[in-house]
């Protein structure tokens, strides 16, 4: 499977030469625009269906470094420094809270079971964040307009939505100040104070330090 480039790359006339070596501004766009956009936008309409195929072209990327990451998991040398990171925690006599975003997910089950060789069970704890890999070990949060976790289901299965959140431009901007289109970022979204997701994941976070 591959990806394409957006099609503003593959096309000729005023709007793509206008845009021409300035990629910069595509990106900012998935933070929330900017005035530059706002300038574009009403200089050269057309730039709108540019900013929606950079848009499309962008959520199929990640959704592609996703799946490819399930298909294909990290190498043994992250394990193996993973396992030697708890191994340490666990001699320390630490307990352990685990909280995994994304493809987080994919390190946290694995690390989760390593810690158990450590500590009890009531000295571990996950939570998971927008989890990539349908297998949970503690609550979740996943939100409704998550594009790149709920579009993962086309090619296999993701655990349950449990947040609504509003739409990209009602959104304001998350904890680093800025947005995501794709409604995935830990900070843009599953930490945003403004979002439901944030005070359900803290209190998924103190509920398992209370435990």
């Amino acid at each position: 499977m591959t990806v394409p480039p957006p099609s503003y790359c593959q096309t000729n006339g005023t709007s793509s030469t206008l845009l021409d070596s300035r990629f910069e501004l595509f990106f900012e766009s998935l933070n929330g625009g900017g005035t530059w956009w706002n300038v574009i936008i009403k200089t050269v309409s057309s730039t709108i269906s540019i900013l929606e195929g950079f848009l499309d072209w962008y959520k199929a990327k990640a959704i592609f470094y996703l799946a490819s990451l399930i298909e294909a998991p990290p190498t043994d040398g992250n394990w193996i420094a993973m396992q030697a990171k708890i191994d340490g925690w666990g001699v320390e006599g630490k307990k352990v809270l685990l909280v995994a975003h994304s493809q987080g997910n994919l390190f946290v089950n694995t690390a989760y079971k390593c810690t158990l060789r450590k500590v009890s069970a009531n000295s571990v704890k996950v939570v998971h964040v927008a989890p990539a890999s349908p297998m949970l070990f503690g609550s979740h949060a996943l939100a409704n307009l998550d594009f790149v976790i709920n579009a993962l289901r086309l090619v296999g299965t993701v655990p349950s939505i449990t947040y609504t959140i509003v739409g990209f431009l009602s959104r304001l901007v998350g904890a680093n100040e800025k947005k995501d289109y794709l409604g995935h970022g830990f900070l843009q979204i599953y930490l945003n104070d403004t979002l439901t997701t944030s005070a359900r994941i803290k209190s998924h976070i103190t509920e398992a330090l209370d435990t």
